[in-house]
């Protein structure tokens, strides 16, 4: 009995464990069930995250389209450049330039040093684009008639099937390519000027002469890193040209000692020039120039001679002379070719101090001439809305006028050395005032006079028609010496200026005189002296 019992305990035991194991069995069973599941689905998220992500990288081509435009352009987007395919099939490269993304967020920045336009794409990658181009030193966006549409696979729309090629940008060209923060040049350009089919290339010689290449010339467009000028922004509206000669970095300077013989605005002596060539950069102000742009192309105006422009004398070098915008003032950018070697110079930080602040003043601009004058007074930080003012024989008009002070400009900068190190400096460039108002004077002349042969009419005169004849174009003093109170008496001051071709142009609509409007004195006499004059001549 007592054997039956043990054994039975044993049995029971036995089938007690089988049953622990069968549990444990299932319990394992159940849980590779669930851990199969769960990696079925973690297998369908990746996935389904990669088609997403496929679907979304088919979004980086995208169609614009312009109203009233049969053909359509395309674009390519990535996070770093932008592509665009015009309708010619031609492809203009865009980079990433962060600041000019918008304050809201709706639009991200790309910029083309080859086309000198940024573009403002929306961040939703639908609707219109804006365009950014250089004006009045800024750069100045307006909305583009062309939108973007996304292509959309599921509409039965296929992925652009031409092949996008991009052109080889080396490191060193895309960091020197990229734009100054005044927006005008890229960093390292070419520089040509003179006359449509006889433009002429600068470079900096190995002893830091200035040489001159011709455009028809074997290997012109240059191909020499020495052709390739730095503009490096100095302040908020001036550039200093820069170009590495050895181990030394060299900037075009005007002569400083020549300085007091222009003069300021009106008070320039005429016929001066000085001459221009490459020095150490320094604290001076003779190596800044502020950019104007001509029909395209730049003029680099002397801020320590201002009125006067960088100018190449054939067979005679380069000279500072008064600017009349003629081809051989107008400087012409042009990308390199050819991959730059890596920066060797870098400003790291710019504050600009201004001086204590001057005020207004009053001027009374004089006519003593024996004409009527139309003059345009303009300010030069506004030019495109310049005062227009019809001032008659021994009359004045007074204006009020604002006076820069000047300021100081404090540059640190890096220079990369022999040895590979980068050696810090401060320069310090005391800014004088900035001329802030220029004068573009006209005079008034007979054109013709309507007289009646029938003898019918109660008036033997009908009609008297005068038309604007320019005499010449001044900039007025900057700082203290435009004095409160002070007077100018236009016509000699713009006479003497010797330069007609240089006034700011009259619109059609500015200057329409007749006798309905004002009829003089003596209008025989006058006709008398017009004649009197054409007999004289001969």
């Amino acid at each position: 009995m007592r054997f039956a019992m043990k054994n039975r305990s044993a049995i029971e035991s036995s089938l007690h464990l089988r049953s622990a194991r069968k549990a444990l069995a299932m319990l394992l069973l159940t849980m590779l069930m669930l851990a199969k599941s769960l990696m079925i689905g973690i297998a369908s998220c990746v996935l389904g995250f990669l088609s997403s992500a496929s679907v979304g990288w088919a979004q980086e081509f995208f169609v614009l389209r312009a109203p009233g435009v049969a053909l359509e352009s395309s674009a390519r987007l990535s996070p770093e450049e932008l592509q665009i395919r015009d309708q010619a099939g031609q492809i203009t490269v865009y980079s990433r330039l962060r600041r000019y993304d918008t304050p809201d967020g709706g639009y991200i920045g790309y910029g083309s040093r080859q086309a000198q336009r940024v573009i403002q794409w929306p961040v939703a990658n639908r609707g219109t684009m804006r365009i950014g181009v250089l004006s009045n030193g800024q750069i100045e966006f307006t909305p583009s008639q062309m939108a973007v549409f996304a292509i959309d696979p599921t509409n039965g729309a296929s992925l652009p099937t031409e092949t996008w090629t991009s052109p080889q940008v080396s490191a060193a060209s895309r960091e020197t390519g990229e734009w100054n923060k005044s927006g005008e040049l890229s960093k390292s350009v070419l520089l040509s000027t003179g006359e449509v089919g006889n433009r002429w290339f600068m470079k900096a010689g190995g002893q830091g002469q200035l040489q001159w290449i011709p455009g028809g010339a074997a290997g012109a467009p240059l191909n020499d890193p020495q052709g390739a000028w730095m503009i490096t922004p100095v302040g908020s509206d001036m550039v200093r040209i820069q170009q590495s000669v050895g181990n030394q970095w060299l900037a075009l300077s005007a002569d400083p000692q020549q300085a007091g013989n222009f003069g300021n605005g009106v008070l320039a002596q005429r016929g001066q020039r000085s001459s221009v060539r490459l020095m150490g950069i320094n604290n001076t102000i003779a190596q800044c120039w502020r950019l104007q742009q001509f029909n395209g192309g730049y003029c680099f105006e002397s801020v320590m001679m201002p009125g006067c422009g960088l100018t190449y004398v054939p067979n005679n070098g380069l000279w500072l002379q008064p600017i009349l915008y003629s081809p051989w003032q107008v400087w012409w950018p042009q990308q390199p070719a050819f991959a730059l070697p890596a920066p060797t110079y870098r400003v790291v930080s710019e504050q600009v101090v201004s001086n204590a602040p001057l005020g207004p003043v009053t001027l009374r601009i004089a006519n003593t001439h024996s004409d009527g004058l139309l003059v345009l007074l303009a300010d030069r930080r506004n030019s495109g809305a310049a005062k227009r003012i019809r001032i008659p024989q021994g009359g004045s008009e007074t204006v009020v006028l604002e006076r820069d002070s000047g300021s100081t400009v404090i540059q640190t900068v890096e220079y990369l050395d022999g040895f590979g190190n980068w050696d810090r400096r401060e320069v310090q460039v005391p800014v004088p005032p900035v001329v802030l108002y220029d004068v573009s004077v006209y005079e008034e002349f007979l054109q013709s006079i309507a007289i009646d042969a029938t003898g019918k009419s109660p008036n033997v005169i009908e009609d008297i028609n005068y038309q604007p004849r320019s005499v010449g174009f001044v900039l007025l003093p900057a700082g203290d010496q435009l004095q409160d109170n002070s007077v100018i008496d236009v016509y000699p001051a713009a006479a003497d200026s010797r330069n007609p071709g240089a006034v700011r142009r009259l619109a059609p609509t500015d200057y329409q005189r007749s006798s309905s409007q004002a009829t003089p004195k003596d209008p025989l006499k006058e006709l008398l002296e017009q004649l009197q004059s054409k007999r004289g001549a001969f």
